[in-house]
């Protein structure tokens, strides 16, 4: 049965997360229930979900790429898509340079990253050439 996620119930919840649960529990939860307020289609929910999760933790780096993804398939900016991006992979090298990241999860995540960088920057610079052909 598909759980549904209104405004009212989300400002509650979110607030008794904030409150009560530790850091690490509370990533998690705000991450599970973005993964539920997206899958419901309320965006703007998970975006904001999504933004409260930034960080060097696992649920941080997925935060970074749901937004990623949200900002080139939703909202068609794939500019701040590749911001976003950016923004992980340098806190991905933060993390990694101050030991707080394994090497193999640093590898992973990079990977995973560079590869969206990569094509976002082929698709942004395909939207600025259109710009420019109109």
């Amino acid at each position: 049965m598909p759980v549904s996620v209104n405004r009212t119930g989300f400002d509650r919840f979110a607030r008794l997360i904030a409150s009560a649960l530790p850091t690490e529990t509370d990533r998690a939860a705000r991450l599970a229930l973005a993964r539920l307020a997206k899958r419901d289609g309320d965006f703007g929910v998970a975006r904001e979900l999504w933004e409260t999760t930034l960080g060097n933790s696992r649920e941080g780096y997925e935060s970074y790429e749901q937004l990623a993804i949200y900002f080139e398939h939703e909202v068609r900016e794939p500019r701040r898509a590749l911001a976003i991006v950016r923004e992980a992979l340098a806190q991905l090298r933060r993390a990694n340079q101050a030991g707080m990241i394994t090497a193999l999860a640093y590898r992973r995540t990079k990977t995973q990253f560079e590869h969206r960088l990569a094509r976002l920057e082929r698709k942004a610079g395909r939207t600025l050439l259109d710009t420019f052909d109109a």
